[in-house]
């Protein structure tokens, strides 16, 4: 899914997840991207919030396995830490389950540092916006300009790769990604995403948002 600019801290504003098979056998790779405006060497993650992969496994639209990352710092200095949380723990928030990976580095502009542990993969830093979005054309009754507005942009993407059997489940699972960050000293929800283009496309307004 994509959808760009419908949050109002852009550090927290999700703008695409993707889930695809690895090229290992019965292993997945999870993805989300934070902040269409990403600048090398920015303020581009709130060390506040926690971006969370959350995974329904027995079709209740509730969370059963969850994936949580938190940022030590704002910059490409910072570090990650991943934890993975099951049943009750996996509709939580923040720092709750297992940590799978501490202090991953988060990588610049020019360096990619991959981090592996416990059997996980893991990738955070700046990457080029893989979104190709004619907005205007797509609103206007799909007659396309061939303008991509975000073709020089960046985004802070988050990366695993994961064991099939850390998901939960041999079938199919229910996939999305939400942010969350401390607003007067409680978890508030910030951006959730797991369908396309909804808000960008369809909800033109802060009410409809």
């Amino acid at each position: 899914m994509s959808d760009h600019f419908d949050a109002s801290d852009l550090r927290t504003d999700l703008t695409d997840v993707y889930a695809f098979p690895a090229l290992q056998d019965r292993r997945s790779v999870l993805i989300m991207c934070v902040n269409p405006e990403a600048t090398p060497g920015g303020d581009n993650i709130d060390p506040r919030a926690s971006y969370e992969f959350k995974i329904d496994s027995d079709r209740d639209a509730m969370a059963d396995i969850a994936f949580h990352v938190l940022f030590s710092g704002p910059g490409d200095g910072a570090s990650a830490t991943v934890y993975r949380s099951t049943g009750v723990d996996a509709r939580g928030v923040g720092a709750v389950g297992v940590p799978i990976g501490e202090d991953a580095p988060v990588s610049s502009a020019s360096r990619v540092r991959i981090s592996e542990a416990g059997g996980y993969r893991f990738f955070t830093g700046l990457r080029s916006d893989p979104h190709f979005k004619d907005i205007v054309g797509f609103r206007n009754n799909f007659q396309f300009t061939g303008h991509d507005p975000v073709a020089d942009r960046n985004v802070f993407g988050i990366a695993m790769e994961v064991p099939n059997e850390a998901l939960g489940a041999e079938g199919s699972i229910r996939l999305w990604a939400r942010t969350m960050t401390m607003v007067d000293g409680a978890w508030v929800q910030i951006d959730h995403a797991a369908r396309p283009r909804i808000n960008n496309a369809f909800n033109l307004d802060d009410a409809d948002n």
